[in-house]
């Protein structure tokens, strides 16, 4: 079922780089027992890990905690038992794309940096090609410096199907 999710949001995915980034890192499903820190003491719940660890994390899936309505969280994959938590409601997410914009995909050079006008949707409008994480993060710190008055972000414009 976990590889059927996977599937189905890759194949809305509008980047061929970043599928087959995804492809590279997806993992057999491994369950494990992760700490849910919201509730009574040594209270566990299932998790099922589907990729790779990078930069110290992986995303997992799971019907507890802050599931269902956010099933896929950006955990560490590997570690001590008392590492193993479902950590923090911030790194869950609805689909299974947007924990893998908010980890992995630092790797690939799909990031521009955009300008957002006052009234303009998110966003913005892309004022640099693709880069990587880190030279986008930089372009967007060389422009707040040079431009106070405007707001400037670092995002993607990969085209995918979120989850309702």
């Amino acid at each position: 079922m976990i590889k059927s999710l996977i599937a189905d949001e890759l194949a809305s995915v509008s980047d061929s780089r970043v599928r087959e980034h995804i492809q590279s890192l997806l993992i057999e499903p491994v369950a494990t027992l992760r700490h849910w820190d919201y509730g009574k003491p040594d209270t566990k719940y299932e998790c099922w890990n589907v990729l790779a660890e990078i930069g110290g994390l992986g995303i997992a899936y799971s019907e507890y905690g802050f599931g269902p309505k956010c099933p896929w969280g950006l955990v560490r994959i590997s570690g001590t038992e008392s590492e193993l938590s479902m950590g923090m409601d911030c790194f869950w997410y609805a689909c299974f794309m947007d924990a893998y914009f908010e980890s992995a995909a630092s790797e690939i050079p799909i990031w521009r940096v955009f300008k957002q006008g006052e009234n303009e949707s998110f966003p913005g409008t892309p004022i640099s090609d693709e880069l990587d994480w880190d030279s986008a993060w930089k372009e967007v710190e060389r422009h707040r410096e040079s431009d106070t008055n405007a707001r400037f972000i670092h995002h993607h414009t990969i085209g995918y199907s979120r989850a309702e």
